[in-house]
């Protein structure tokens, strides 16, 4: 349906010039509607999508937060680590040394 032969069709079936003004008056309020309703479907449309983008990027924050809690845990994990062996090789090594120079001047 063609919608500007429609309107020129509801113009002409008009009974008289009083009739054609309140026609003519009818469907600039019809055009007026159906604008507003276009712009807020628009609207919708792009709100939708900034919604949709947002919680995609609030996705990746959630999912980089947690590699970065990994890496962190790791990062803890391999410095007590770290710490561990050096305590425990450090003895060791000093009683390496003293028995070897106690076994070398004898």
């Amino acid at each position: 349906m063609n919608t500007a032969a429609s309107y020129l069709e509801i113009l002409l079936e008009a009974d008289g010039f009083g009739d054609l003004l309140t026609r003519i008056s009818v469907l600039k309020d019809i055009v007026s509607h159906d604008k507003e309703i276009i712009e807020i479907s628009i609207s919708r449309r792009e709100s939708e999508d900034a919604k949709a983008v947002v919680e995609n990027e609030k996705s990746r924050a959630g999912q980089r937060k947690g590699y970065i809690k990994s890496k962190k845990s790791e990062l803890r994990n391999s410095a007590m680590r770290k710490r561990r062996l050096s305590t425990v090789s450090i003895p060791s090594i000093k009683t390496r040394k003293g028995g070897g120079k106690s076994q070398s001047r004898r």
